[in-house]
Protein backbone atom coordinates (compact mmCIF):
# COMPACT_ATOMS: atom_id res chain seq x y z
CA UNK A 1 0.00 0.00 0.00
CA UNK A 2 3.05 2.51 0.73
CA UNK A 3 4.61 1.54 -2.46
CA UNK A 4 1.19 2.47 -4.70
CA UNK A 5 1.56 5.55 -2.54
CA UNK A 6 4.67 6.54 -3.32
CA UNK A 7 4.55 5.96 -6.94
CA UNK A 8 0.83 7.79 -7.19
CA UNK A 9 2.69 10.50 -5.40
CA UNK A 10 5.51 10.78 -7.88
CA UNK A 11 2.98 10.85 -11.29
CA UNK A 12 0.89 13.67 -9.28
CA UNK A 13 4.55 16.06 -9.05
CA UNK A 14 5.02 15.36 -12.50
CA UNK A 15 1.55 17.03 -13.49
CA UNK A 16 1.77 19.78 -11.39
CA UNK A 17 5.52 20.91 -11.15
CA UNK A 18 6.36 20.74 -14.85
CA UNK A 19 3.61 23.32 -15.95
CA UNK A 20 4.64 25.65 -13.02
CA UNK A 21 8.27 25.71 -14.54
CA UNK A 22 6.96 26.19 -17.64
CA UNK A 23 4.26 28.97 -16.38
CA UNK A 24 7.17 30.92 -14.55
CA UNK A 25 9.16 31.18 -17.60
CA UNK A 26 6.20 32.39 -19.72
CA UNK A 27 5.77 35.38 -16.69
CA UNK A 28 9.37 36.59 -17.13
CA UNK A 29 9.49 36.44 -20.87
CA UNK A 30 6.06 38.56 -21.06
CA UNK A 31 7.82 40.79 -17.86
CA UNK A 32 10.56 41.82 -20.48
CA UNK A 33 8.49 42.39 -23.27
CA UNK A 34 6.43 44.72 -21.55
CA UNK A 35 8.97 46.35 -19.86
CA UNK A 36 10.69 47.40 -23.04
CA UNK A 37 7.24 48.47 -24.62
CA UNK A 38 6.24 50.34 -21.73
CA UNK A 39 9.58 52.03 -22.16
CA UNK A 40 9.46 52.82 -25.44
CA UNK A 41 6.22 54.42 -25.71
CA UNK A 42 7.47 56.85 -22.84
CA UNK A 43 10.40 57.38 -24.84
CA UNK A 44 7.66 58.46 -27.57
CA UNK A 45 6.51 61.18 -24.88
CA UNK A 46 9.66 62.10 -24.30
CA UNK A 47 9.70 60.56 -20.44
CA UNK A 48 12.37 59.29 -18.34
CA UNK A 49 12.67 55.38 -19.16
CA UNK A 50 13.51 53.19 -16.54
CA UNK A 51 14.08 48.82 -16.10
CA UNK A 52 13.31 46.50 -13.66
CA UNK A 53 14.52 43.03 -13.10
CA UNK A 54 13.88 39.70 -11.64
CA UNK A 55 16.86 39.40 -9.20
CA UNK A 56 15.04 36.57 -7.14
CA UNK A 57 13.04 33.68 -8.01
CA UNK A 58 12.34 31.32 -5.26
CA UNK A 59 9.92 27.99 -5.96
CA UNK A 60 7.88 26.69 -2.92
CA UNK A 61 5.73 23.82 -3.05
CA UNK A 62 4.54 21.55 -0.20
CA UNK A 63 3.51 17.86 -0.77
CA UNK A 64 1.34 16.02 2.29
CA UNK A 65 0.25 12.81 2.25
CA UNK A 66 -1.44 10.36 4.75
CA UNK A 67 -2.82 6.49 5.38
CA UNK A 68 -6.15 5.98 7.62
CA UNK A 69 -6.13 2.25 8.32
CA UNK A 70 -8.52 0.35 10.73
CA UNK A 71 -9.46 -3.11 11.29
CA UNK A 72 -11.74 -5.13 13.66
CA UNK A 73 -11.74 -8.04 15.80
CA UNK A 74 -14.26 -10.72 16.32
CA UNK A 75 -11.80 -11.77 19.84
CA UNK A 76 -8.16 -10.71 20.79
CA UNK A 77 -7.48 -14.25 20.17
CA UNK A 78 -9.54 -14.60 16.96
CA UNK A 79 -8.14 -13.52 13.30
CA UNK A 80 -8.33 -10.34 11.82
CA UNK A 81 -12.14 -9.88 10.25
CA UNK A 82 -11.97 -6.53 8.24
CA UNK A 83 -9.19 -4.24 6.97
CA UNK A 84 -10.00 -0.87 4.92
CA UNK A 85 -6.98 1.71 4.15
CA UNK A 86 -7.43 4.53 2.11
CA UNK A 87 -4.28 7.06 1.23
CA UNK A 88 -4.13 10.58 -0.22
CA UNK A 89 -1.63 13.15 -1.48
CA UNK A 90 -2.00 17.33 -1.43
CA UNK A 91 0.48 19.36 -3.79
CA UNK A 92 0.53 22.84 -3.29
CA UNK A 93 2.71 25.17 -5.72
CA UNK A 94 3.86 28.95 -5.81
CA UNK A 95 6.60 30.96 -6.97
CA UNK A 96 7.69 34.15 -5.64
CA UNK A 97 9.14 36.70 -7.69
CA UNK A 98 11.82 39.96 -6.46
CA UNK A 99 11.92 42.85 -8.59
CA UNK A 100 14.18 45.61 -8.31
CA UNK A 101 14.93 48.68 -10.66
CA UNK A 102 18.54 48.89 -12.44
CA UNK A 103 18.28 52.24 -11.97
CA UNK A 104 21.67 52.25 -10.68
CA UNK A 105 25.63 54.05 -11.55
CA UNK A 106 26.95 50.60 -13.02
CA UNK A 107 23.88 49.80 -15.06
CA UNK A 108 23.44 53.66 -16.32
CA UNK A 109 26.77 54.31 -17.89
CA UNK A 110 26.55 51.40 -19.67
CA UNK A 111 22.99 52.10 -20.74
CA UNK A 112 24.46 55.95 -21.78
CA UNK A 113 27.76 54.95 -23.66
CA UNK A 114 27.87 53.84 -26.82
CA UNK A 115 27.30 50.61 -28.24
CA UNK A 116 31.42 49.18 -28.53
CA UNK A 117 32.58 47.34 -31.59
CA UNK A 118 32.58 44.42 -29.93
CA UNK A 119 29.32 44.10 -28.69
CA UNK A 120 28.02 45.32 -31.78
CA UNK A 121 29.80 42.44 -33.50
CA UNK A 122 28.39 40.02 -31.23
CA UNK A 123 24.91 40.94 -31.92
CA UNK A 124 25.53 41.47 -36.25
CA UNK A 125 27.17 37.77 -35.76
CA UNK A 126 25.91 36.00 -33.27
CA UNK A 127 22.00 36.51 -33.23
CA UNK A 128 20.88 34.91 -36.46
CA UNK A 129 18.71 38.33 -37.23
CA UNK A 130 18.49 40.97 -39.97
CA UNK A 131 21.74 42.97 -39.62
CA UNK A 132 20.16 45.34 -41.86
CA UNK A 133 17.62 46.07 -38.82
CA UNK A 134 20.49 46.00 -36.43
CA UNK A 135 22.31 48.47 -38.28
CA UNK A 136 19.08 50.93 -38.43
CA UNK A 137 18.69 50.77 -34.85
CA UNK A 138 22.38 51.70 -33.75
CA UNK A 139 24.36 53.20 -36.17
CA UNK A 140 23.48 57.14 -36.53
CA UNK A 141 25.62 57.98 -39.64
CA UNK A 142 26.54 57.20 -43.07
CA UNK A 143 29.36 58.32 -44.54
CA UNK A 144 29.37 58.49 -48.88
CA UNK A 145 32.82 57.53 -50.17
CA UNK A 146 33.72 61.00 -51.70
CA UNK A 147 34.26 59.89 -55.39
CA UNK A 148 30.57 58.23 -54.94
CA UNK A 149 28.91 61.33 -54.58
CA UNK A 150 28.61 65.46 -55.45
CA UNK A 151 27.25 66.51 -52.37
CA UNK A 152 27.87 66.20 -48.46
CA UNK A 153 28.96 62.67 -48.03
CA UNK A 154 27.29 62.72 -44.58
CA UNK A 155 23.79 60.09 -44.28
CA UNK A 156 22.11 60.73 -41.12
CA UNK A 157 19.84 58.39 -39.76
CA UNK A 158 16.93 60.25 -38.80
CA UNK A 159 13.15 60.00 -38.43
CA UNK A 160 12.61 62.63 -41.42
CA UNK A 161 10.98 61.25 -44.18
CA UNK A 162 13.66 62.49 -46.87
CA UNK A 163 16.55 61.42 -44.54
CA UNK A 164 15.52 58.04 -43.68
CA UNK A 165 15.28 57.22 -47.42
CA UNK A 166 18.54 58.25 -47.54
CA UNK A 167 20.15 56.24 -45.29
CA UNK A 168 17.81 53.23 -45.99
CA UNK A 169 19.10 53.69 -49.62
CA UNK A 170 22.73 54.11 -49.21
CA UNK A 171 22.48 51.28 -46.50
CA UNK A 172 20.49 48.69 -48.58
CA UNK A 173 23.27 49.84 -51.57
CA UNK A 174 26.19 48.44 -49.13
CA UNK A 175 23.82 45.52 -47.97
CA UNK A 176 24.00 43.97 -51.47
CA UNK A 177 27.75 44.22 -51.98
CA UNK A 178 27.98 42.13 -48.79
CA UNK A 179 28.53 44.59 -45.73
CA UNK A 180 29.14 42.35 -42.40
CA UNK A 181 31.73 42.39 -39.75
CA UNK A 182 35.00 40.00 -38.14
CA UNK A 183 37.50 39.93 -35.95
CA UNK A 184 40.99 40.83 -37.48
CA UNK A 185 44.19 40.64 -35.82
CA UNK A 186 45.66 44.10 -34.92
CA UNK A 187 49.19 44.52 -33.96
CA UNK A 188 50.04 47.19 -31.33
CA UNK A 189 53.70 48.20 -31.06
CA UNK A 190 55.17 47.94 -26.93
CA UNK A 191 58.10 49.37 -25.99
CA UNK A 192 61.84 50.08 -27.74
CA UNK A 193 63.36 47.60 -30.07
CA UNK A 194 64.59 44.99 -27.79
CA UNK A 195 67.26 42.19 -28.03
CA UNK A 196 66.58 38.30 -27.96
CA UNK A 197 66.75 38.12 -24.49
CA UNK A 198 64.96 40.96 -23.30
CA UNK A 199 62.03 40.57 -25.84
CA UNK A 200 62.19 36.71 -24.30
CA UNK A 201 61.97 38.29 -20.88
CA UNK A 202 59.51 41.38 -21.46
CA UNK A 203 57.08 38.52 -23.12
CA UNK A 204 57.52 36.08 -20.00
CA UNK A 205 56.30 39.52 -17.61
CA UNK A 206 53.61 39.83 -19.67
CA UNK A 207 52.31 36.55 -19.28
CA UNK A 208 52.82 35.74 -15.68
CA UNK A 209 50.39 39.03 -15.27
CA UNK A 210 47.73 36.44 -16.86
CA UNK A 211 48.10 33.86 -14.12
CA UNK A 212 47.16 35.41 -10.86
CA UNK A 213 43.60 34.19 -9.82
CA UNK A 214 42.78 38.00 -9.80
CA UNK A 215 43.08 38.54 -13.54
CA UNK A 216 41.64 35.87 -14.39
CA UNK A 217 42.22 33.51 -17.97
CA UNK A 218 42.73 35.96 -20.93
CA UNK A 219 38.85 37.05 -22.41
CA UNK A 220 38.20 36.21 -25.87
CA UNK A 221 39.45 39.15 -28.33
CA UNK A 222 42.01 40.23 -25.26
CA UNK A 223 45.52 41.80 -26.26
CA UNK A 224 48.54 38.67 -26.63
CA UNK A 225 51.77 39.46 -26.33
CA UNK A 226 53.99 38.43 -29.69
CA UNK A 227 57.83 38.77 -30.54
CA UNK A 228 58.47 39.86 -33.84
CA UNK A 229 61.61 41.12 -35.85
CA UNK A 230 61.74 44.24 -37.24
CA UNK A 231 61.86 44.13 -40.71
CA UNK A 232 64.94 45.75 -42.52
CA UNK A 233 66.75 44.56 -39.06
CA UNK A 234 70.16 42.71 -40.53
CA UNK A 235 72.19 40.20 -38.71
CA UNK A 236 73.88 42.78 -37.28
CA UNK A 237 71.51 44.67 -35.39
CA UNK A 238 71.92 43.91 -31.37
CA UNK A 239 68.26 44.65 -31.42
CA UNK A 240 66.51 43.46 -34.14
CA UNK A 241 63.28 42.56 -32.02
CA UNK A 242 60.09 44.07 -31.14
CA UNK A 243 57.33 43.19 -28.54
CA UNK A 244 53.84 43.70 -30.01
CA UNK A 245 49.99 43.01 -28.42
CA UNK A 246 48.00 40.83 -30.63
CA UNK A 247 44.74 41.18 -30.24
CA UNK A 248 41.59 40.37 -32.40
CA UNK A 249 39.21 43.53 -32.93
CA UNK A 250 36.21 43.90 -34.75
CA UNK A 251 35.73 45.69 -38.22
CA UNK A 252 33.20 46.16 -41.20
CA UNK A 253 34.21 44.20 -44.21
CA UNK A 254 32.83 43.24 -47.15
CA UNK A 255 31.44 39.61 -48.30
CA UNK A 256 30.15 39.97 -51.68
CA UNK A 257 28.18 36.76 -52.64
CA UNK A 258 30.45 36.59 -56.10
CA UNK A 259 34.19 37.83 -55.03
CA UNK A 260 35.64 36.75 -58.39
CA UNK A 261 33.29 40.03 -59.89
CA UNK A 262 34.55 42.25 -56.80
CA UNK A 263 35.27 45.72 -58.70
CA UNK A 264 36.70 47.34 -55.76
CA UNK A 265 40.07 47.25 -53.41
CA UNK A 266 40.67 44.27 -51.33
CA UNK A 267 41.42 45.74 -48.38
CA UNK A 268 38.20 46.02 -47.50
CA UNK A 269 37.25 42.58 -48.16
CA UNK A 270 36.22 40.03 -45.01
CA UNK A 271 39.61 37.84 -44.78
CA UNK A 272 37.67 34.32 -45.83
CA UNK A 273 36.12 36.37 -48.70
CA UNK A 274 40.19 37.66 -49.65
CA UNK A 275 41.80 34.48 -49.46
CA UNK A 276 38.80 32.83 -51.30
CA UNK A 277 39.73 35.42 -54.02
CA UNK A 278 43.10 35.10 -53.90
CA UNK A 279 42.67 31.26 -54.13
CA UNK A 280 40.97 31.87 -57.23
CA UNK A 281 42.87 34.21 -58.86
CA UNK A 282 46.03 31.51 -58.22
CA UNK A 283 44.10 28.84 -59.89
CA UNK A 284 43.12 31.62 -62.79
CA UNK A 285 46.62 32.07 -63.13
CA UNK A 286 47.81 29.03 -63.26
CA UNK A 287 45.03 28.24 -65.60
CA UNK A 288 46.03 30.87 -68.13
CA UNK A 289 49.36 29.95 -68.10
CA UNK A 290 48.96 26.33 -68.79
CA UNK A 291 46.80 27.56 -71.75
CA UNK A 292 49.23 29.33 -73.04
CA UNK A 293 51.54 26.83 -73.53
CA UNK A 294 49.57 24.54 -74.99
CA UNK A 295 48.49 26.75 -77.03
CA UNK A 296 44.97 28.92 -78.15
CA UNK A 297 41.52 27.04 -77.51
CA UNK A 298 43.01 24.75 -74.43
CA UNK A 299 42.70 25.15 -70.77
CA UNK A 300 39.81 26.80 -68.34
CA UNK A 301 41.05 29.55 -66.39
CA UNK A 302 41.24 33.01 -67.44
CA UNK A 303 43.04 35.76 -65.00
CA UNK A 304 40.51 37.97 -63.02
CA UNK A 305 40.48 41.81 -63.90
CA UNK A 306 40.71 43.41 -61.07
CA UNK A 307 39.67 47.57 -61.11
CA UNK A 308 39.81 49.97 -57.99
CA UNK A 309 38.35 52.83 -60.47
CA UNK A 310 34.72 51.52 -58.71
CA UNK A 311 34.02 53.52 -56.06
CA UNK A 312 32.50 51.88 -52.31
CA UNK A 313 29.04 52.88 -51.22
CA UNK A 314 30.18 53.67 -47.67
CA UNK A 315 33.53 55.79 -46.12
CA UNK A 316 35.26 54.10 -43.62
CA UNK A 317 35.41 53.24 -40.26
CA UNK A 318 31.81 53.06 -39.32
CA UNK A 319 31.85 54.01 -36.00
CA UNK A 320 28.97 56.05 -35.27
CA UNK A 321 27.09 54.45 -33.25
CA UNK A 322 24.32 55.04 -30.99
CA UNK A 323 23.89 54.09 -27.59
CA UNK A 324 21.20 51.68 -25.61
CA UNK A 325 19.10 54.80 -24.15
CA UNK A 326 19.56 56.62 -27.40
CA UNK A 327 18.02 52.99 -29.21
CA UNK A 328 14.79 53.75 -27.19
CA UNK A 329 14.18 56.99 -28.22
CA UNK A 330 14.96 56.37 -31.97
CA UNK A 331 11.95 54.01 -31.77
CA UNK A 332 9.75 56.44 -29.75
CA UNK A 333 10.69 58.59 -32.47
CA UNK A 334 9.49 56.10 -35.00
CA UNK A 335 6.31 55.23 -33.12
CA UNK A 336 5.38 59.04 -32.28
CA UNK A 337 5.70 59.63 -35.67
CA UNK A 338 3.44 56.53 -36.67
CA UNK A 339 0.43 58.38 -34.30
CA UNK A 340 0.76 61.71 -36.05
CA UNK A 341 0.41 59.71 -39.50
CA UNK A 342 -1.64 56.73 -39.33
CA UNK A 343 -0.85 55.50 -42.51
CA UNK A 344 3.27 56.23 -43.16
CA UNK A 345 5.19 53.67 -42.22
CA UNK A 346 9.16 53.76 -42.02
CA UNK A 347 10.42 50.83 -44.51
CA UNK A 348 13.37 49.02 -43.92
CA UNK A 349 15.05 47.86 -46.95
CA UNK A 350 16.10 49.96 -50.46
CA UNK A 351 13.47 52.28 -50.80
CA UNK A 352 13.70 52.16 -54.80
CA UNK A 353 12.25 48.16 -54.65
CA UNK A 354 8.81 48.50 -52.86
CA UNK A 355 8.43 44.98 -52.92
CA UNK A 356 11.31 43.95 -50.58
CA UNK A 357 10.83 46.18 -48.14
CA UNK A 358 9.08 46.36 -44.46
CA UNK A 359 8.21 48.40 -41.53
CA UNK A 360 10.76 48.41 -38.96
CA UNK A 361 8.33 48.69 -35.95
CA UNK A 362 4.23 49.10 -35.12
CA UNK A 363 2.30 49.75 -32.06
CA UNK A 364 -1.11 50.32 -32.14
CA UNK A 365 -3.02 51.61 -29.08
CA UNK A 366 -6.87 50.87 -28.44
CA UNK A 367 -9.32 51.15 -26.03
CA UNK A 368 -9.68 47.19 -26.01
CA UNK A 369 -6.94 44.52 -25.94
CA UNK A 370 -6.15 42.59 -29.19
CA UNK A 371 -8.27 39.47 -30.31
CA UNK A 372 -5.21 37.64 -30.66
CA UNK A 373 -2.24 37.60 -28.46
CA UNK A 374 0.43 40.38 -29.55
CA UNK A 375 4.35 40.29 -29.43
CA UNK A 376 4.08 42.35 -26.37
CA UNK A 377 1.26 44.92 -24.44
CA UNK A 378 1.71 47.59 -21.76
CA UNK A 379 -1.10 50.16 -20.76
CA UNK A 380 0.10 53.61 -21.58
CA UNK A 381 -2.46 56.70 -20.62
CA UNK A 382 -5.65 55.08 -20.46
CA UNK A 383 -5.36 53.10 -23.65
CA UNK A 384 -3.66 49.39 -23.61
CA UNK A 385 -0.97 50.16 -26.51
CA UNK A 386 0.33 46.57 -28.02
CA UNK A 387 3.19 45.28 -31.16
CA UNK A 388 0.66 42.93 -33.63
CA UNK A 389 2.36 39.55 -34.41
CA UNK A 390 2.80 38.18 -37.86
CA UNK A 391 2.04 42.07 -39.36
CA UNK A 392 5.28 41.82 -41.71
CA UNK A 393 6.99 44.37 -40.07
CA UNK A 394 10.66 43.46 -38.03
CA UNK A 395 8.93 44.10 -34.64
CA UNK A 396 10.49 40.95 -33.91
CA UNK A 397 13.46 41.01 -34.56
CA UNK A 398 13.44 44.61 -32.81
CA UNK A 399 12.26 43.29 -29.52
CA UNK A 400 15.28 40.74 -29.76
CA UNK A 401 17.81 43.30 -30.21
CA UNK A 402 16.56 45.72 -27.08
CA UNK A 403 16.48 42.76 -24.88
CA UNK A 404 20.01 41.50 -25.48
CA UNK A 405 21.03 45.59 -25.50
CA UNK A 406 19.47 45.99 -22.29
CA UNK A 407 20.86 42.58 -20.52
CA UNK A 408 24.40 43.79 -22.10
CA UNK A 409 24.40 46.54 -19.73
CA UNK A 410 23.33 45.12 -16.92
CA UNK A 411 26.37 44.79 -14.64
CA UNK A 412 27.31 41.49 -12.60
CA UNK A 413 26.98 42.34 -9.34
CA UNK A 414 24.99 45.56 -9.34
CA UNK A 415 21.45 44.27 -8.59
CA UNK A 416 21.01 43.96 -4.76
CA UNK A 417 20.39 40.64 -3.58
CA UNK A 418 17.66 41.63 -1.26
CA UNK A 419 13.81 42.40 -3.10
CA UNK A 420 12.93 45.86 -3.74
CA UNK A 421 9.16 44.79 -4.35
CA UNK A 422 7.67 41.15 -3.88
CA UNK A 423 5.39 39.95 -6.23
CA UNK A 424 3.33 36.53 -5.01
Amino acid sequence: MAGLLSLSGCASLDQSFVPMAVSHNQTLDQIERSNLLLNILRAADEQPISFTAVSYVSGNGSVGGSVNASNGFGHLLNLITGVSASGGLNVNQGFGYSLVTLDNEQFTRNFLADIPMDRLYFLSEGTHLDNTVLYTLVIQQLYRTPAATKGSPLVSNLVQPHAWAAFQGLLAHAMTKGLSMELAPVETPVGPPLSRDEATYQVGTVINGWNPAAWGPPQAGAARPLIKQLPGAGGNSDRPFQLVMLADLPRFCYAPATFHSWPHADEHLCRNTLAARRSRRLEDRNGGEAAAQQGPGTGTGSPVAVSTAAPLPLDWPLTSRRSPREVFYFLGQIVRAQFDRPGHRWQVGDPSVAAGTRPLFNVVCADKPPSQEPLAMAPFKGQTCYVPRNDGSHSADVLQYLALLVTLSKVSGAIPASPGVVIR
